[in-house]
């Protein structure tokens, strides 16, 4: 059987992180991504950070009150990094600005 190359659609996913620090400046594309890439692990901890004072229940309130507000803050911040590496990409908020002021 022949086997073909896979065909890779988006190369800004797959370019090392070294590789996208030297074009940031110059790539919209490639500072979106290398701050996505920055911005995961950091949202991860301010999610675990988040985690604990908002677990504290009052004892006559429910074991799960605190459910819908806490999965509210992780979907609106999960989009809205979603949404802001797409405009980073677009060029709609310039790359300086970019991610930072939502962490």
């Amino acid at each position: 059987l022949k086997q073909q190359a896979p065909e890779i659609k988006d190369k800004m996913k797959t370019t090392p992180t070294s590789q996208l620090w030297k074009t940031a400046f110059s790539d919209k594309a490639a500072a979106a991504q290398l701050q996505w890439r920055l911005s995961v692990p950091l949202m991860t901890l301010i999610l675990a950070f988040l985690a604990v004072p908002m677990s504290r229940v009052e004892p006559k309130a429910g074991k799960y009150a605190n459910i819908i507000p806490c999965a509210m803050v992780i979907v609106v911040y999960a989009n809205m990094s979603f949404v802001l590496r797409h405009w980073i990409a677009k060029g709609i908020i310039p790359p300086w600005i970019g991610m930072w002021w939502l962490h």
